[in-house]
C-alpha cells in the first residue's frame, strides 16, 4: 500500500531535517560549508511551513543513530541491494554532498536545493529529469533507475562519453517562446511527451528544456506532462523565478508546497500530489 500525501510529506520534512543536521555533524574542514548550511537552512524554514525543526528531528531519531546511519554508508548507491535503505540513502547524500561542495562557486541550484532534490531522487523508484547537466552522473549514481530527457544529440554524446550509462530519451520540443513572459494557452502546448514517457513515474524534476531568451522552446511541455503524471509523485520545477515557469506552476499545480531560493535567483518549487 502506497503512503498517503500526508504521510509522505511529512516522512519527506523529517528526511530533509535530518540530512541538514547529518551535514553539519559530518561538516569537511575548510570548505566553510557550515555557514553555507546555515544560510540555507533558514531559507529552507522560511519556505517550508510546518517543517519539524532539528530539535524534532533529533527527538525522533536520537544523535546516536543518526551517527551511526552516517557511519554506515561507505561508497556509492550504485545499484539496488540488501543494504538497509537508511545506509544507501545516506550513501547517496555524500554522493550530493560531495558534488556540491566541489560546484559551489558555478552551481546554479543552492546547497539547500541540491540536497533537497537528491533526497527525492535517492527515494524514488521511478525518477525522471528533464535535463541532462553536469551533474547527470551524480544523479545517476543516486538513483541508477534515473532516466534523463535532452533534446540536444550533440550534449548526449558527450554525457554518455563522459560516463552517463541511464537511459536517456531524446525529444525534440515544438514549442517556442515568441514574447518574453508569453505563456501560451493549454491548448497550444501538445501532450506528445505521454506517449513518448508514459505516467509511470514517482519524481519528475524539470529543469529543462532551454528557456531563458526568446526562440527557445521554454519548458511549456515539459512542466505539462509533469501536472499529467497521477498521483503519488513529487514535481519540482527549477527556475521558477522567471516568469513563464512561475506562471504555468501556478496553472497546473497551484500553491506549491516548498519553494527553494537560490542566492542568484534559479528558484525550485516543488508539489507533492
Amino acid at each position: 500500500m502506497r503512503p498517503t500525501l500526508a504521510v509522505r510529506h511529512w516522512a519527506g520534512a523529517i528526511i530533509v531535517a535530518l540530512l541538514l543536521s547529518f551535514l553539519v555533524y559530518v561538516n569537511i574542514p575548510g570548505t566553510g560549508i557550515q555557514d553555507i548550511i546555515a544560510a540555507e537552512q533558514k531559507e529552507l524554514r522560511n519556505g517550508r511551513e510546518g517543517l519539524p525543526d532539528e530539535s524534532v528531528t533529533e527527538s525522533v531519531f536520537g544523535a546516536e543513530e543518526m551517527a551511526v546511519g552516517t557511519d554506515a554508508c561507505e561508497g556509492h548507491a550504485t545499484e539496488k541491494s540488501d543494504e538497509p535503505s537508511d545506509s544507501r540513502l545516506f550513501a547517496a547524500l555524500r554522493e550530493c554532498k560531495a558534488y556540491a561542495i566541489e560546484h559551489q562557486s558555478g552551481q546554479q541550484q543552492g546547497f539547500a536545493m541540491y540536497m533537497h532534490t537528491c533526497v527525492l531522487l535517492a527515494v524514488s523508484e521511478h525518477p525522471l529529469i528533464f535535463g541532462l547537466g553536469y551533474d547527470s552522473l551524480t544523479y545517476q549514481r543516486v538513483n541508477p533507475n534515473v532516466v534523463f530527457v535532452e533534446d540536444n544529440a550533440d550534449w548526449i554524446e558527450n554525457r554518455k562519453e563522459a560516463g552517463v550509462t541511464s537511459r536517456i530519451v531524446e525529444y525534440n520540443y515544438t514549442t517556442k517562446i515568441s514574447a518574453r513572459n508569453e505563456l501560451l494557452d493549454d491548448s497550444e502546448i501538445p501532450t506528445t511527451l505521454l506517449s513518448v514517457l508514459g505516467e509511470r513515474w514517482d519524481f519528475v524534476l524539470v529543469d529543462a528544456p532551454k528557456g531563458y531568451a526568446l526562440g527557445q522552446p521554454g519548458r511549456y511541455e515539459s512542466i505539462k506532462f509533469a501536472s499529467l503524471v497521477p498521483p503519488p509523485v513529487s514535481v519540482c520545477v527549477h527556475d521558477t523565478s522567471r516568469k513563464i515557469e512561475s506562471m504555468l506552476f501556478a496553472r497546473y499545480f497551484g500553491e506549491p508546497h516548498d519553494v527553494l531560493k537560490q542566492r542568484e535567483g534559479h528558484d525550485m518549487m516543488c508539489k507533492y500530489k
